[in-house]
């Protein structure tokens, strides 16, 4: 693990930040340039094969991925969700606010977790997702070689401008697809019993 991490508190931890029953837990603090503190919750091994990382989403704590972190517990796998800045146990730090910051944020995660070469995945929520965006937008060459996967959960790219990155038009394709599928979700009722009708008739 980095030095750069402060150790915690490691237990079988129930409590209102951290409520993973029988899931031992770290609770280490990363410091950021500015004066932040980091609140990083570790669940899993000190040398793992894999790491997962999970950001929350605005005005949420690192604790609404509970359930996600015993799904995927495996015994080589660490899992870290932390608490974005000025959320939960993580301080705010005085840089000025910018989705930038959070994205400078997950990849100090990544680092401080993943050394080497072991290989990271993104998870992002709201916020989260267009953080892992943004360090996307800022550093493509990051995705693909320690990062090997990203999902984003309810994530808008905000006006990212995805292409210049270097990703492909299917990524860019995401953005306009948004507003089709909001056509289709006004429509779905009538759409799905046109469906159904259809099909029980053959």
């Amino acid at each position: 693990m980095s030095p750069s991490l402060a150790p915690g508190d490691r237990a079988a931890v129930r409590t209102k930040e951290t409520s993973v029953p029988e899931t031992p837990c770290t609770l280490v603090s990363l410091p950021r340039p500015d004066g932040a503190r980091l609140a990083l919750h570790l669940h899993g091994p000190k040398n793992p094969d894999l790491v997962i990382v999970l950001a929350h989403g605005w005005q949420a704590t690192s604790a609404i991925w509970d359930k996600t972190v015993e799904q995927l517990n495996r015994p080589s796998t660490l899992i870290v969700r932390y608490d974005q800045r000025g959320h939960g146990r993580s301080t705010s730090g005085t840089a000025r606010p910018a989705m930038s910051l959070l994205a400078d944020d997950i990849q100090a995660v990544i680092a401080a977790t993943a050394p080497g070469d072991v290989p990271g995945i993104l998870v992002g929520h709201s916020m989260g997702g267009a953080a892992v965006l943004t360090l996307a937008a800022s550093r493509p060459r990051l995705f693909g070689e320690k990062v090997i996967a990203a999902l984003l959960v309810a994530t808008s790219s905000g006006g990212l401008d995805l292409a210049a990155a270097g990703f492909p038009l299917r990524t860019r394709l995401v953005g306009l697809l948004r507003h089709a599928m909001a056509g289709l979700c006004i429509h779905a009722p009538a759409w799905h019993c046109a469906c159904t009708t259809s099909g029980s008739r053959g």
